[in-house]
């Protein structure tokens, strides 16, 4: 998100320049761009991951990516698509015509780590506002937002062990950047500019601003690429969920919003989110399966069913943790086809033991 930053107008879309040394000298900020290559030339792109960054803090990696974001620029705002056409508040984004959200398999555990590297003296400040902004969605919608703090000593974008990982960065022209789902592993990344931690609009705080950027975590686009605020459009690369609501934890209060800088989330952010990953109990009737104990490196979530070899989700015998919620029954089996030793567990079991550690071949998940 962008709130305190030098910014040009592209059909109504506000973008950020690139700071001293990261814009060509070719690029004049007052000059709307007739072209890509002028357009291009503006946007601010990171210096360490060459990612550019536009409408604030959404990150495009291809230059054919950022070529498709200018010509969406290009059309007129006023005449949206069918897709953006029907009067709505909070809309997902959309990726070769399907929502842009995060599988069955994933939603109940999008793990992060946060990096001690890059946060310094800063780090429980980042851990605690990460909790509650990630709090403010899982409590409320089936998904889990999980803080996998055994990972934070090699939190990197190349951390397999976790969905995303959680950075400080500093001498960027945003307050903080996030990704959607459909992103790779490489770029999703939340990123916290220096500058979030002395914010000077009360009431904006690092937990206001990590509520807006795990928003788009969850495929959620800023409401104000909406007709009806007659300014800062992006595209129509999105669908409408629920009735327009200036007050939306995506929507900037500079584009037309209504909001105190707080970025909370209303009710009917809260519906549209509903429509897309259901209620929060979703999640509770899934059961976790990891491949490591301590509820660590892959897991897979798992409904009620039978889960042979092929259906695990994690490799073949590599099983050591599960997470299983009250009510729920889990039976391990040592052979595919659900056979061999069995193990029964209805809690949740940070080791599996040495008898059926990396010994789970398939899996039945019941209701007690």
């Amino acid at each position: 998100m962008s709130i305190i930053t030098k910014q040009f107008a592209v059909s109504g879309a506000i973008f950020m320049l690139a700071t001293a040394g990261q814009v060509q000298a070719s690029c004049n900020p007052n000059v709307k761009p007739t072209n890509f290559e002028q357009f291009k030339r503006c946007v601010y792109q990171e210096p360490n991951t060459s990612v550019w960054i536009v409408d604030g803090d959404i990150p495009i990696t291809t230059e054919a990516g950022l070529r498709k974001f200018y010509e969406g620029l290009m059309a007129s705002p006023t005449t949206p698509s069918a897709l953006g056409s029907p009067s709505a508040e909070l809309i997902v984004n959309r990726v070769n015509n399907a929502d842009d959200v995060w599988s069955d398999a994933t939603r109940c555990s999008i793990r992060y780590c946060v990096s001690q590297a890059t946060t310094g003296a800063r780090y429980q400040e980042v851990v605690n506002a990460m909790t509650a902004a990630s709090n403010a969605w899982s409590n409320h919608i089936g998904v889990s937002i999980t803080h996998v703090a055994n990972q934070d000593g090699n939190c990197t974008a190349q951390n397999a062990q976790v969905v995303f990982d959680v950075q400080v960065v500093n001498n960027q022209p945003y307050l903080a950047r996030a990704f959607f789902p459909s992103d790779q592993r490489a770029t999703r990344n939340i990123n916290i500019n220096t500058t979030s931690f002395a914010v000077v609009q009360p009431p904006l705080t690092l937990e206001g601003i990590l509520r807006h950027e795990l928003g788009h975590v969850l495929g959620f686009r800023h409401e104000h690429t909406r007709p009806e605020t007659g300014q800062c459009f992006e595209n129509n690369s999105w669908r409408p969920l629920t009735p327009y609501d200036s007050d939306s934890v995506m929507h900037y209060p500079q584009c037309g919003g209504t909001g105190d800088w707080g970025f909370n989330l209303t009710n009917n952010d809260i519906a549209g989110a509903v429509l897309l990953y259901g209620n929060q109990a979703n999640c509770g009737s899934m059961v976790t399966i990891y491949q490591d104990a301590s509820y660590s490196w892959v897991s897979k979530s798992l409904s009620v069913g039978n889960y042979d070899i092929n259906q695990l989700g994690i490799s073949n015998d590599s099983l050591s943790s599960l997470k299983v919620p009250s009510g729920m029954k889990v039976t391990l089996y040592e052979h595919a086809g659900f056979q061999g030793k069995t193990l029964v567990i209805t809690d949740d079991t940070v080791f599996v033991g040495d008898s059926f550690n990396d010994k789970t071949s398939s899996i039945k998940v019941e209701s007690e």
